[in-house]
């Protein structure tokens, strides 16, 4: 029978009598369907000597092994309850598990080599028909691309917590279906129309949202800050009046949980994705994540209501009392505004395209353990092995981090960047490291010419190894996405390639162990030692170093070229490693270094603590393609989102005047104007604060940051639990948020703890600082 296309969205545990059953949501070719998979009550294994039986489990004998070699066998259960029994049973004897910690949904899914998508191939006398459930069918790997339908959702509240109107926006991920409007609101029914639905109570409306999900039937739901606020604001309001929240397929439910601060939605059927979380996560960066922000950057228009706090409350309530049709507009633009940005960054592209490529639903995404566990297990399991529980991971080495070369602080010209090309995914694939190649090498009597010894000291198989395979699969993908063009899938490969090193040096790895990031940081340390010596026995200067790169001043024969010669520098380098890991190693390199960019002019600044340069940060005047030039900042301020804005553009400035040639005298006349217009109050609005918070703010006891302070200040009415984020200012009295409006800003706090430190990092160049600029001042500046 032939078998349909479909991407799974959701995955739930179903009591069955006394069994249970795997039920996955997915959409397909054929529109949703619901697969469910019968007698998943989940397993794990035990050492074949350990004594024992029980009524709960069926115990098997397998032909896996432990990493110590021994003989294990396979307990299965009829239902999560009954593992979990047996389980911590196991756990009070003091008798070893494995695997006992991997969620049944995930088993199901990595052992079939599922994902993301899959064809699915029903069982004889089954169909796939939109909403249809199949029971126990055939999943294949697939790599189809589905084209998800998304809503857009927001609702809008008033002061004293009623619920006002919900709105909703749905189309396509693509944008090449048709698109749906709607606001359901509290109102006269009598003047309901064009798109607008009035219902005459809270109640109502709470049942016209559920009909509008069953009718509308998305695949995704997305909003901004759509499950801390909105969907939390709803949960209440339907517990409140005792409506089933039922917004999910078949009746489901939505599932809220937390932990610290952050909220998580679970709806059957409906992936929920919030938009400032998403484009975090896609690496976006903006002054600040409101929607508005976001929406003026990327979209060139805004919010229908810009004012804020205190001001756009009232006006939402003015709308509710006095026009429901443009409240309802503002409520509507906001549905759309969100499903533009999901648009234009391609949100929705990525997020499936990660699914695809780590193994997990999209909901799991930010998982990065359990994408290496679902790439690795089952595959460990062919290779004859089981793994550990995660508590039972080896080794107490933090994770060793990257080599840097300490910089020359000031101003070099002529400089040149080379970069090592993805450096821990080569370092990987050229010594064959992971856990199971690891482990290869220590067995007892394996083959001295099988282990390859790193720089670093730990020494992997060279025939034993799952990890540098997977790794080569994916850069050869990566680079035919590139070529194609296809953004979404180059930068979830990339993600996933770069998350390995982490997870293998983090303790909530089943497979963590000291050597593996030991190995791959300290061969990448030997790399830039060894390349650097390279270019400098070639008579040129190496003028900082940081983990995967090296900056080369240019001068003499080549520099009037910077592109061309950093090319023949690099494979000069690149030559010369080869050869050292073919002679001392034995392996094949994978690492190549190649030109990153050329700087007209770089700037490292003084450490702040003395002695010497701060590392990992620098100021560049970097070389553009067409023959310009643009400003490149790394690890500064003004690249980071919790200084000011004043900060930020103060030492963009700052730097610019600098590499345009501006001498000190200059320079301090421009900083004394901006102090005077800084006490003028010309620029208050470029002093806020902005802060996420990651934990609950109770949590923070003996020590109170200003953020929290000022948090504090918000009140539970201010949104449903703790914020996320605040932004405040400094006052005389301290931080306070910007929802009160403060007006006694205390300006020295900003000369002192803003402009001051950025000044102090550049007029060193003249042997000057910013006590200097203002000396002689004091009466007038301060």
């Amino acid at each position: 029978m032939p078998g349909v296309q479909a991407f799974l969205l959701t995955s739930h545990l179903l009591r069955r009598g006394d069994g249970q059953s795997v039920a996955h949501w997915a959409s397909s070719e054929a529109g949703p369907l619901l697969l469910e998979h019968r007698g998943q009550g989940g397993e794990f294994f035990v050492e074949g000597d350990v004594p024992f039986t029980s009524p709960l489990a069926d115990r098997r004998g397998t032909k896996l092994k432990n990493f110590a070699g021994k003989r294990v066998d396979a307990l299965r259960f009829k239902n999560a309850q009954d593992l979990a029994s047996v389980r911590d049973g196991l756990a009070a004897r003091g008798a070893r598990t494995y695997e006992s910690d991997v969620r049944t949904p995930e088993r199901f899914l990595m052992e079939r080599f599922i994902n993301g998508s899959a064809t699915v191939v029903p069982r004889e006398g089954e169909r796939a028909a939109a909403g249809a459930t199949l029971t126990d069918p055939e999943l294949r790997p697939s790599s189809w691309r589905p084209n998800l339908s998304v809503l857009s959702l927001d609702i809008e509240t008033g002061g004293d917590g009623s619920l006002y109107s919900a709105a909703f926006h749905q189309t396509d991920m693509r944008g090449t279906g048709g698109e749906k409007r709607l606001v359901l609101m509290v109102g006269d029914p009598g003047e309901s129309g064009d798109g607008l639905v009035l219902v005459e109570t809270e109640r109502e409306l709470l049942s016209s949202i559920v009909e509008t999900f069953a009718s509308w039937d998305p695949d995704c739901v997305v909003g901004w800050h759509v499950i801390g606020f909105d969907l939390a604001f709803l949960h209440r309001k339907f517990l409140a009046h005792g409506v089933p929240f039922s917004i999910g397929r078949g009746g489901g439910e939505l599932r809220l949980s937390s932990k610290g601060s952050k909220v998580f939605a679970s709806l059957p059927g409906r992936v929920v994705v919030d938009g400032p979380s998403a484009l975090r996560a896609a690496f976006h960066r903006f002054e600040d994540f409101k929607l508005e922000t976001v929406a003026r950057e990327l979209l060139g228009r805004g919010k229908d209501i810009a004012e804020a706090g205190a001001g756009k409350v009232a006006e939402i309530e003015r709308r509710f009392r006095e026009d429901k049709r443009l409240l309802a507009k503002y409520n509507l633009l906001d549905c759309e505004l969100v499903t533009e940005i999901f648009r234009k960054t391609r949100l929705m592209d990525l997020l499936v395209t990660k699914s695809q490529v780590s193994g997990l639903l999209i909901d799991k995404l930010g998982f990065s353990v359990a994408a290496f566990d679902h790439f690795l297990l089952p595959r460990l399991h062919q290779r004859g092995f089981v793994a550990s529980n995660v508590t039972e991971s080896r080794g107490e080495d933090p994770s060793p981090g990257g080599h840097v070369f300490e910089p020359i602080a000031g101003i070099h010209e002529n400089v040149v960047a080379l970069d090592f090309k993805s450096l821990y995914p080569s370092i990987i694939r050229t010594f064959h490291i992971d856990p199971f190649s690891l482990m290869m090498a220590a067995r007892p009597g394996a083959p001295a010419k099988d282990r390859v010894e790193t720089p670093a000291g730990p020494s992997f198989s060279r025939r034993h190894h799952l990890l540098p395979e997977h790794l080569e699969s994916l850069t050869e993908m990566r680079a035919k996405a590139a070529r194609e063009g296809d953004a979404p899938l180059a930068t979830a490969i990339k993600i996933l390639m770069n998350s390995f090193y982490g997870v293998m040096g983090s303790k909530a790895c089943r497979f963590h162990h000291a050597h593996l990031p030991l190995a791959i940081a300290g061969t990448g340390r030997w790399l830039l030692q060894e390349g650097r010596r390279r270019i400098e026995d070639t008579g040129r200067e190496v003028i900082y170093g940081d983990t995967d790169s090296l900056f080369v001043r240019l001068s003499g024969p080549g520099a009037d070229d910077p592109e061309a010669t950093a090319g023949a520098i690099a494979e000069d380098v690149n030559a010369h490693l080869a050869g050292l890991l073919a002679e001392r190693f034995r392996v094949e390199s994978k690492c190549a270094i190649e030109f990153e960019g050329h700087y007209r002019k770089i700037f490292f600044p003084p450490s702040r603590a003395g002695g010497g340069a701060a590392k990992k940060k620098y100021a560049a005047l970097a070389s553009d393609p067409a023959g310009g030039t643009r400003l490149k900042l790394s690890g500064m301020e003004s690249v980071r989102g919790d200084w000011t804005r004043l900060a930020r553009d103060f030492q963009r400035e700052l730097f610019e005047r600098l590499f345009g040639g501006e001498g000190y005298e200059d320079i301090s006349r421009w900083i004394k104007s901006l102090i005077a217009r800084l006490r003028a109050r010309e620029l208050d609005d470029s002093l806020v604060y902005r802060k996420r918070i990651t934990k609950d703010i109770k949590e923070y006891t003996k020590s109170v940051p200003p953020h929290i302070r000022a948090a504090r200040m918000l009140g539970p009415s201010d949104g449903p639990g703790a914020p996320r984020e605040v932004a405040y200012v400094h006052t005389t009295s301290g931080p306070v948020p910007v929802q009160r409006g403060p007006s006694d800003i205390d300006y020295q706090h900003y000369v002192d703890r803003q402009i001051g430190p950025l000044a102090d990092g550049v007029l060193f160049v003249f042997d000057k600082s910013f006590k200097d600029v203002v000396e002689g001042r004091q009466l007038s500046l301060f």
